[in-house]
């Protein structure tokens, strides 16, 4: 959604909120679905502010380094006891316990931490950019992209575009968009049944005019070729 996160970052979102999260290669994330019963329960024990009111001022939260090393460890071990669980050889109480001290550790990075700080302007017009530029691929799926189409129909230049992509979502404005569509391949194909769709049909319906490009970026992209996914329904 705009903001860089670290190694010692967390990402705190309510209920019902829609968010876009891309991450590299080799890294890894551990997300967590607390209620925010227990949640704000944990956070009164902790500060006297409202504890709506730290929920709902987070978004990106720097951690002080001591806790996030210890909200790693306790979110390994918490998975580490769950690949456990269905041989019988974990104990349940142990993972509650887990599960206890996972939801402390959130709490405690949610009162004592900063929320990252930005130019509120110039991130909200950078997000205003890359929003107008997915609306306008979303309106032609079947339609190539090009750069300079994009920069004529936002009335920005195409340096502007470029930063307001890199500076939001870290990819270029084709890149970024020919991911978004290539996510929505893979979701076509794994609701399709097989017979009734050819991988050629949902390429050419997503805007993808050179199939064997397409059937490269896919694979680099999810590392399998579309027929594979298609396959495995």
């Amino acid at each position: 959604m705009g903001d860089r996160v670290g190694i010692d970052d967390m990402i705190v979102q309510r209920q019902g909120k829609d968010a876009e999260y891309l991450s590299g290669s080799l890294w890894d994330s551990v997300v967590f679905v607390i209620p925010e019963v227990h949640l704000c329960e944990q956070i009164a024990n902790l500060t006297q502010r409202d504890p709506q009111e730290v929920l709902s001022t987070h978004g990106v939260v720097h951690l002080d380094p001591h806790l996030a090393s210890q909200i790693r460890k306790t979110s390994l071990a918490y998975l580490r006891a769950m690949r456990q669980l269905p041989s019988n050889s974990c104990d349940e109480l142990l993972i509650g316990n887990l599960a206890q001290s996972a939801i402390t550790l959130v709490a405690q990075g949610l009162a004592s931490s900063h929320v990252a700080n930005h130019s509120q302007a110039t991130l909200q017009r950078r997000n205003e950019l890359v929003r107008k530029a997915k609306d306008f691929a979303a309106d032609r799926p079947d339609q190539p992209l090009w750069i300079r189409e994009l920069c004529r129909e936002l009335a920005v230049s195409e340096r502007t575009l470029r930063h307001a992509f890199c500076n939001v979502t870290g990819m270029s404005p084709l890149d970024y968009l020919k991911i978004i569509r290539l996510n929505r391949v893979k979701r076509q194909l794994r609701e399709a049944v097989v017979g009734d769709v050819l991988v050629k049909q949902l390429a050419i319906a997503n805007g993808f005019t050179h199939l064997g490009q397409f059937s490269r970026d896919y694979k680099q992209f999810f590392g399998e070729l579309p027929s594979h996914t298609l396959n495995r329904q």
